[in-house]
């Protein structure tokens, strides 16, 4: 539900700041009354139950709206009504009262801007803030809410509309959403005065003459032929591509002299003032018989290639190319590296998933995990709070261990888990309420953890992963006399671990 709010949120944002603009308004009533009929929806976020009518309850609307510019409005709703509030996860309280009010902004799509101002059909949307007043909540009767939604005014006469709206209400409690619908009739009264529109001159920011719509540089003076950006140094070419910005030169040289028109520029010429090749960094060519780099004044070996670093000498031989001279090599037909006197290291311990934890102490060898979990994946937080969910959802006809069809989802998640973490096993625990005998509690909830394991097999989980024991009315976690608390004890847990 709320990935489908994004692009509302995009457009009301982009359509905020194009109401900002300067252009000319105009404004025809100040002031709007507006009267409809709702209907809140608390259900359908937490049971998943769309498109059900009875999720709806009645309730009536009336607001005030403001003008402020010709694409927003100021709106001021105030709601009653009887609600059906949720009470847990599949609970609610029912028909109880319920009283909101509200500051929205509305942004108005009919602005010339985006639709035509004229039209008989005005969409708009809105986002805003309220505060509800909900009667069955003993110690929260004060709800916030953040709206946010579409809606549409259908012209009936000059300043009557049809107003239909519908709109997504974010709750600071828990589990408190919901959806509300609305419709009735839009009075627009006081009519306004035509505004003069606002014309600015274009801005030139550096004083240059080139508007700073069209100047690439508007913090800087500089010159048409650049589009506004400078060329200090007036060789032709524009200081951010100019190599030499202080200096002129050459445009094919990126805006660098040559002295010596030998195509390498000054500042890379060793012999700015004689010609010679950029392989000889702008100098004349000087004689190296072996062709190994060193010239043959400064070659100690002229006629036998080598390095500069041996003084265009060859270095010693070295048969496996290891880096080490044969004459100091334990391997000389195998490289290794100096540390080993230029022999082969030898291999490492295996380890097939590359986790830093070698085969022979790693317990899932094939798949990568940290040494704190001896070499397996670690349990993710999405996983435990699926473990976690399940010790609520999981649920059985009364006084019986068959599951109810809405357990089936819950337990296929967890199926799903076994298959990803392979290594693992399963615990089943079974609790009951302390309503009853102890005896046949312990072995209903025996009988139900058990439901659960046979489910999981037949979903393909080996039952050797997994072991089910039931603990009847023990270790309760929520208050045995109370309704609700009891509903809590009844449960079933499911504890993951390394075999």
């Amino acid at each position: 539900m709320k990935k489908t709010l994004l692009p509302i949120l995009l457009c009301f944002a982009i359509a905020f700041c194009a109401s900002t603009t300067s252009k000319a308004q105009v404004s025809y009533y100040k002031n709007a009354i507006t009267y409809k009929a709702i209907a809140t929806d608390y259900k359908t976020l937490q049971l998943n139950n769309f498109f059900n009518v009875a999720n709806h309850e009645p309730g009536a609307e009336i607001a005030y709206g403001r003008y402020l510019n010709k694409s927003l409005n100021l709106k001021f709703p105030m709601r009653i009504g009887r609600m059906d509030y949720p009470m847990n996860d599949s609970m609610f309280y029912t028909n109880d009262l319920m009283v909101s009010g509200d500051a929205t902004l509305v942004y108005k799509l009919n602005n010339d801007y985006i639709l035509n101002e004229g039209a008989v059909i005005a969409p708009y949307l809105f986002a805003g803030a309220g505060v509800n007043y909900l009667s069955p909540l003993s110690e929260k009767k004060i709800d916030l809410q953040i709206p946010l939604g579409l809606g549409f005014n259908i012209k009936l006469w000059e300043n009557l509309y049809l107003q239909l709206q519908g709109e997504y209400r974010f709750s600071a409690l828990k589990d408190y959403s919901n959806l509300t619908y609305s419709g009735g009739l839009h009075f627009m009264f006081g009519k306004g005065k035509m505004e003069e529109p606002v014309i600015q001159e274009p801005e030139d920011r550096d004083g240059d003459g080139i508007v700073d719509a069209e100047d690439s540089c508007p913090d800087v003076p500089g010159i048409a032929e650049f589009k506004g950006c400078p060329d200090s140094d007036s060789d032709g070419v524009a200081d951010a591509e100019d190599a030499c910005p202080n200096t002129a030169g050459i445009v094919a040289l990126g805006g660098c002299p040559d002295a010596d028109g030998d195509k390498v520029i000054d500042k890379d010429d060793k012999c700015p003032n004689t010609p010679g090749p950029a392989s000889n960094n702008g100098c004349p060519e000087i004689k190296d018989a072996d062709k190994d780099g060193v010239v043959d004044a400064d070659d100690k070996c002229p006629n036998e290639a080598g390095p500069a670093s041996n003084n265009g000498c060859p270095l010693p031989k070295d048969s496996d190319g290891d880096g080490v001279i044969d004459d100091n090599d334990q391997c000389p037909s195998k490289a290794g590296p100096a540390s080993n006197n230029g022999c082969p290291l030898p291999p490492p311990p295996a380890d097939a998933d590359k986790d830093g934890v070698i085969d022979a102490n790693d317990r899932c060898p094939n798949e990568a995990g940290p040494a704190s979990n001896k070499g397996c994946p670690e349990i993710k937080q999405e996983v435990k709070e699926t473990l976690k969910f399940a010790m609520r959802s999981i649920q059985f006809e009364t006084g019986s261990n068959t599951l109810k069809a809405s357990s089936y989802n819950t337990l296929d998640q967890i199926a799903k888990i076994m298959a990803d973490y392979p290594a693992y096993s399963l615990s089943i625990s079974g609790y009951t309420d302390s309503v009853g005998d102890s005896g046949p509690n312990q072995k209903l909830s025996e009988r139900r953890a058990k439901s659960c394991y046979d489910y999981l097999v037949s979903k393909g989980v080996t039952g050797s992963r997994m072991t089910y024991i039931g603990y009847g009315e023990a270790n309760p976690i929520a208050d045995n006399k109370t309704k609700e608390g009891r509903a809590i004890n009844r449960r079933v847990e499911f504890n993951i671990f390394l075999r």
